[in-house]
């Protein structure tokens, strides 16, 4: 028995004499980490304007587009004038047709024009020539009608024959008159008969006028050619293109958008994106158009962007890049009103709202514990003296919790949990070093008497204040 109790009694003390090497060790630890203050760097809040912006990416579409078709089917073609990316104008020719059997079709028509307005002179003047013998034919039935009155009138000497025979004379006449009204009639219908034949023949004659024009086959609007699908010899055919087209200056980049954000995006919004042919260049646009149909399939809504090329030549941070030589292309179609090319992709950003003098804090400078943001305020023990000064020893730090707002270039936009929780813009933040902190330890700040001088950089003009460090 004596036996077994004397090791476990070995074991027993030298556990007790480990665990109090140990608690002596952690108390010269945390007593030597009290007294060392930890270096940091600090910069100030940043007074500056934010904007809430919506990601997008959109597809190049011309707005404005056609193709070019031959207006005349079996004729064949005789000449190509214009190829893919020539810049052409409406009404300029591109191509030619073969015009031989055209021009026939045409002096045929002309040839019909001419004999129904012959058909029409004929008709005119038989009219003409019955009218006149109808009017001469006037006196032969009046003297008829006398010898018959005569003849009636004279009671003795006179055979009833004569008399008979002089009325069947004047009714034989007056049956010629009606005749001539009658041919006069018909010989007016055969006027108008002809008249319709010339207005056909002058129907004919201005269709076969306007297939020799579209011989010269034109373009219907001013814009780029994209595609060249005819060759020479070919026969064209009915519906079948030629060439393809879109008009520059009318380019607008499309995109879909959840319809959630409908709430948020209104017409006239600034946009800005970019494309992988000009990575360096920001292309400024407006909201043009939001489609009143949402997708059923997907829940989303078509929204049209207007890019603005003035704007975007104008904006101040294009302007170095533009003035660069690979990008003396992109300079002339900008001056020219002219952006990018359709069927490029592009990404950026919907501005959805602006807000000025907001207060900031650098990303850098965050810290989350159980997923709420904070950071850390550097304050001089003695703060009443001297509030806004880095100079000098005796700084702790204060853990300041808030909500996250507006977002943008590294910036995040501080807003306090109560009003008595408020960032000032004079107030220090601790930009390196937060990692190791607790809420109130003693810190040496960077540009103080007790660490090595860092010289803080001025406020800018937009309210812009940090350090000369990487930040």
């Amino acid at each position: 028995m004596r036996g077994v109790l004397l090791p476990v009694a070995l074991i027993f003390s030298v556990f007790v004499s480990a665990c109090s090497f140990g608690e002596g060790e952690e108390g010269k630890t945390d007593s030597k980490g009290a007294q060392q203050a930890l270096l940091v760097r600090v910069t100030r809040p940043e007074v500056r304007s934010m904007e809430r912006r919506l990601p997008m990416t959109a597809k190049m579409t011309p707005l404005l587009e056609g193709e070019v078709v031959a207006r005349v089917q079996g004729i064949r073609v005789l000449e190509l004038l214009k190829d893919v990316g020539d810049e052409v104008l409406q009404g300029e020719t591109l191509a030619r047709l073969e015009g031989v059997d055209l021009n026939h079709a045409l002096e045929e028509s002309n040839n019909a024009v001419d004999e129904a307005q012959t058909k029409i002179d004929e008709a005119e003047l038989t009219v003409v020539e019955l009218q006149a013998e109808k009017l001469a034919h006037l006196t032969t039935v009046a003297r008829m009608k006398q010898v018959w009155d005569r003849l009636k009138s004279q009671t003795r000497g006179v055979a009833q024959d004569d008399v008979d025979a002089a009325k069947h004379n004047y009714d034989t006449e007056r049956a010629r008159q009606a005749r001539y009204a009658i041919q006069i009639k018909k010989a007016q219908a055969t006027v108008k008969v002809a008249e319709r034949l010339r207005k056909r023949a002058e129907l004919g004659r201005t269709k076969a006028q306007r297939d020799v024009n579209y011989a010269k086959v034109t373009a219907p609007i001013n814009g780029v050619i994209t595609e060249r699908l005819a060759h020479v010899g070919q026969v064209t055919m009915s519906g079948q293109a030629m060439y393809r087209l879109y008009d520059p200056g009318r380019l607008v980049a499309r995109t879909k958008l959840a319809q959630h954000h409908l709430r948020h995006v209104k017409e006239n919004q600034t946009v800005r994106f970019r494309g992988d042919a000009y990575p360096d260049v920001t292309f400024i646009a407006h909201v043009g158009l939001i489609e009143p149909q949402v997708d059923k399939d997907n829940a989303m809504v078509a929204v049209r962007l207007k890019l603005d090329a003035k704007e975007t030549l104008s904006d101040t941070g294009n302007a170095a890049v533009l003035a660069r030589p690979g990008y003396k292309e992109l300079r002339t179609r900008l001056e020219s009103g002219r952006t990018l090319q359709p069927g490029m992709f592009v990404s950026g950003q919907i501005v959805l709202e602006t807000r000025a003098n907001v207060l900031t804090v650098k990303r850098k400078s965050i810290a989350h514990l159980r997923g709420q943001p904070y950071v850390y305020v550097a304050e001089q023990r003695n703060s009443s003296d001297n509030p806004s000064a880095v100079e000098g020893t005796g700084w702790r730090v204060r853990r300041l919790y808030f909500r996250e707002g507006l977002t943008e270039e590294g910036h995040v936009e501080f807003l306090p949990l109560s009003p008595d929780k408020r960032l000032a813009p004079e107030d220090f933040v601790v930009l390196v070093g937060q990692d190791r902190l607790k809420d109130g330890d003693a810190v040496r700040v960077e540009g103080s008497e007790d660490a090595p001088p860092v010289k803080l950089e001025p406020t800018s003009g937009d309210g812009r204040a940090s350090t000369n460090g990487k930040d």
